[in-house]
């Protein structure tokens, strides 16, 4: 009796076609496979040629064993000419592994079932044999594949290194992320940088320095699935020997977020007060806010909830040393002026 589909395969990839067998019957769809209709006795070509003439549509189990066996080769050149003759889909290959199709192969849309899961692999089946893909969109293609919902950094500040804890959670937007979500840092080129993971599952991995911009990427032990929400925590050490930084840090925000946290200790620092100012760097609203003054005791946290983007969040701070050199700057000002005064 004719059956619906003959299942064309290498040896090699006996598991995969009698899986692609099991979901269609059960579909309803009657199938011919080698593994279960050829029985001991039969004449091998045959019962191909009789499969290849009655069965309405061939399956191909697309691999570099499929391709390089000469067998494989006859049975589905065997259905192209029915193919072009009647113009319709006769052929349905259903690629499992990276292959390079040429040649009369290659203009046939194939099912990709390389890195899905099971559940997936299994509809894009469905779907291609029956002709039904479903018509839907996955909405409006982000113009960024990761959300960061919340962010807290822990600065700790020496004289000749700065250690920061960086604590992120992340909605992943699109699947397109496979394991990786990049960051960068920027600081001076002829200072050390250290960056690590503290949470379990995840590597810092890509680590490269182009003139003031390090690039990394954060790698999980698992691909980021669209909606899927991730936390992790990193440690970054910048050192500060040459002293080019002084008495300042700045974070810019480009997108939303719903929270933002700085905490900043100063272990040997004698800091007398804390300055805290917002910097828009949008084009379509300039401007910048006055500068607030806090007074410092021990650690400094500023926290904001659903921070204005397109923004720099800049924290500055005085010690008692720089309040000392601002008085005698002052003492010493008020001096000349009062002896170019007595002078005139």
């Amino acid at each position: 009796m004719a059956k619906d589909l003959f299942i064309s395969y290498s040896k090699y990839d006996e598991a995969y076609a009698t899986w692609i067998a099991e979901i269609l019957e059960s579909e309803g769809i009657s199938v011919t496979i080698q593994a279960w209709d050829f029985l001991p006795g039969d004449n091998f070509v045959a019962k191909i040629n009789q499969a290849l003439i009655e069965c309405e549509k061939l399956i191909i189990v697309l691999s570099n064993h499929y391709l390089d066996s000469a067998w494989c080769q006859e049975e589905w050149t065997s259905k192209l000419s029915q193919k072009d003759a009647l113009k319709e889909r006769r052929i349905i290959p259903v690629k499992i592994e990276q292959v390079e199709v040429k040649g009369l192969l290659s203009p046939i849309v194939y099912i990709n079932l390389v890195d899905k899961d099971e559940a997936d692999a299994k509809k894009l089946i469905l779907e291609g044999v029956f002709g039904t893909k479903e018509r839907q969109s996955v909405g409006f293609p982000p113009s960024l594949y990761v959300q960061y919902t919340e962010k807290h950094l822990d600065y700790t500040i020496y004289d000749d290194h700065i250690v920061i804890f960086q604590r992120f959670k992340v909605k992943i937007l699109a699947d397109k992320c496979n394991r990786h979500i990049n960051r960068k840092i920027e600081w001076f080129k002829d200072e050390d940088i250290r960056i690590e993971s503290v949470t379990e599952g995840v590597t810092i991995q890509d680590f490269n320095i182009i003139d003031t911009v390090c690039n990394y990427s954060v790698v999980f032990d698992h691909d980021l699935k669209k909606n899927e929400q991730v936390e992790f925590t990193i440690t970054t050490t910048v050192t500060n020997n040459n002293h080019h930084f002084e008495n300042i840090i700045s974070q810019k925000i480009m997108t939303p977020i719903k929270k933002f946290v700085i905490n900043i200790h100063f272990p040997t620092l004698p800091i007398k007060t804390i300055y805290t100012q917002i910097i828009a760097d949008n084009q379509a609203k300039v401007w910048t806010s006055s500068p607030e003054t806090h007074t410092f005791d021990r650690d400094f946290v500023w926290e904001l909830k659903d921070p204005e983007p397109h923004c720099e969040y800049r924290i500055s701070w005085n010690t008692w040393l720089d309040q000392i050199r601002l008085w005698q700057s002052c003492e010493s000002n008020q001096a000349q002026l009062d002896n170019h005064t007595q002078n005139t």
